[in-house]
């Protein structure tokens, strides 16, 4: 069975991973400048992006409105480089989850693994569909400002795009560039939430194994203290690889939402607006993404003291209570995910950057309203 289908396609599809399938060298080779041209597309965008900010702007409110733009295009290449880097390490993570211990025994641990796969397709694809939705909103305000020989994003640009022929090559490389930017953010959010799920489903496993200790001969104590082990070990080394991306996502949604905030206070209720709230919501959606399944992980590993009194604990030999009652000693200390071991991936925090973001947006608003009444 191969695990996060929809993830791996929308890597096939940003240009950092190409098809299983493709044994012919001319395919990879054509693949490669496939990926280059990706690559340079939102690179270049991001340079564009850093340079206007450098040189063209003047004012606070031309800062605010390219900063956060330029802030998310980071992202995403950061994102990019380490989907590169990493890319043989989520490859071998998701093959280990194929493996003893965490492969499934039998029919029932095997349908709470498809539940969960399932259940990650799902939401995976209605994660990629609100942002995509969003983009395409994005784009049909953008083509309109085209129209009007305008782009939709401050840049600087090597040349002057005044003339239709560079107007419209500088439009289709804002529309290229933020699609394949957009997806490449969905891909590394979808991978993340999918390996958080595929965690939980471990313990529900183990949960299932610690139950029918003695009623099934494949099951022991130590099985189980084997298990429980090789969960924690995987989770340290998931938190090792996404830990310096989710602490600079963390950052960067925080700053951007901030400045968006900013811009909100300073504009009226027109169509600019309700984008602004709109990528407003899709900054705060996309850390709650991160909070709720870190902090499902974390809730699911304190339940297994509970799972091992509800276990046979009482029928077995001192052997195996004991190391049960070891399992459980262990248990106390839940998994947690972090950001360089600084911000912690659970709704508490989720909480304090929704107060932070409302608190600097009644200050702005106080701030504006006093402006227009000193007015």
């Amino acid at each position: 069975m191969h695990l996060l289908r929809w993830s791996f396609k929308l890597l096939t599809f940003i240009g950092l991973l190409s098809p299983s399938s493709w044994k012919y060298s001319w395919k990879r080779i054509l693949y490669s400048v496939y990926t280059i041209v990706v690559l340079l597309l939102i690179f270049s965008f991001e340079i564009f992006l850093f340079l206007d900010l450098v040189i063209n702007v003047d004012n606070q409110d031309d800062f605010s409105e390219n900063l956060y733009v330029t802030l998310v295009f980071f992202s995403s290449c950061c994102k990019s480089l380490m989907l590169l880097i990493y890319r043989g390490d989520i490859e071998i993570l998701l093959d280990a989850l194929l493996e003893e211990p965490f492969v499934p025994l039998n029919e029932e641990e095997d349908k709470i693994r498809m539940k969960f796969e399932e259940q990650i397709e799902w939401s995976s694809k209605a994660y990629t569909i609100v942002l995509d939705v969003f983009l395409v909103w994005l784009w049909a305000d953008g083509y309109f400002a085209y129209r009007r020989g305008k782009l939709k994003f401050r840049v600087w640009t090597p040349y002057d795009y005044s003339s239709p022929l560079f107007l419209l090559l500088s439009f289709i490389h804002q529309v290229l560039a933020t699609i394949f930017s957009t997806n490449l953010n969905v891909v590394y959010d979808c991978f993340f939430s999918g390996i958080m799920l595929h965690i939980y489903s471990q313990f529900e496993i183990l949960q299932y194994r610690m139950k029918n200790i003695t009623t099934d001969k494949n099951y022991s104590a130590k099985l189980c203290a084997y298990h429980h082990h090789r969960i924690y070990q995987f989770a340290t080394i998931v938190n090792d690889n996404f830990k310096t991306i989710t602490s600079m996502q963390f950052l960067i949604s925080t700053g951007a939402m901030c400045f968006n905030l900013y811009r909100l206070s300073l504009m009226k209720i027109n169509l600019k607006f309700l984008e602004t709230v709109s990528y407003t919501l899709c900054l705060l959606m996309q850390i709650f993404y991160y909070c709720w399944y870190g902090n499902e992980v974390k809730l699911k590993s304190l339940e297994i003291p509970n799972a091992v009194l509800e276990s046979n604990l009482w029928s077995l030999n001192e052997n195996s209570k004991k190391i049960l009652l070891l399992i459980t000693r262990r248990a106390l200390e839940p998994i947690e995910f972090t950001g360089c071991h600084i911000i912690s991936m659970n709704l508490e925090s989720f909480l304090m950057v929704s107060v932070e973001g409302t608190s600097v947006f009644v200050t702005l608003l106080d701030t504006a309203e006093d402006r227009l009444l000193s007015v």
